[in-house]
C-alpha cells in the first residue's frame, strides 16, 4: 500500500515539474520577444534624432550663407 502511493506522489511530482518546466519555457519566450520589441523601438527612436541633427546642422547652414549674402549685398 504504502508502494503505491509513493508512487504516485513520484508521478505528481513529476508533472508539476514538467509544468514548471513550461511555465520557464514560456517566460524566457515572452521575455526574449520583449527584448527583441523593445530593441526596435530603441532602434526606431534613434533614427529621426540622427535625421534631426542632420536637419539642424543643414539649417544652420542655409542660414549663415543667407547672413553671408546679405552682408555682401550690403557692401
Amino acid at each position: 500500500m504504502n508502494c503505491c502511493k509513493k508512487r504516485t506522489d513520484m508521478s505528481s511530482n513529476r508533472k508539476s515539474g514538467n509544468i514548471r518546466m513550461q511555465h520557464l519555457k514560456q517566460q524566457t519566450q515572452r521575455s526574449k520577444e520583449l527584448q527583441k520589441t523593445t530593441q526596435q523601438f530603441v532602434n526606431q527612436s534613434q533614427t529621426p534624432r540622427k535625421n534631426e541633427h542632420s536637419y539642424n546642422l543643414r539649417s544652420k547652414a542655409v542660414e549663415t550663407s543667407r547672413k553671408n549674402l546679405i552682408l555682401t549685398v550690403i557692401n
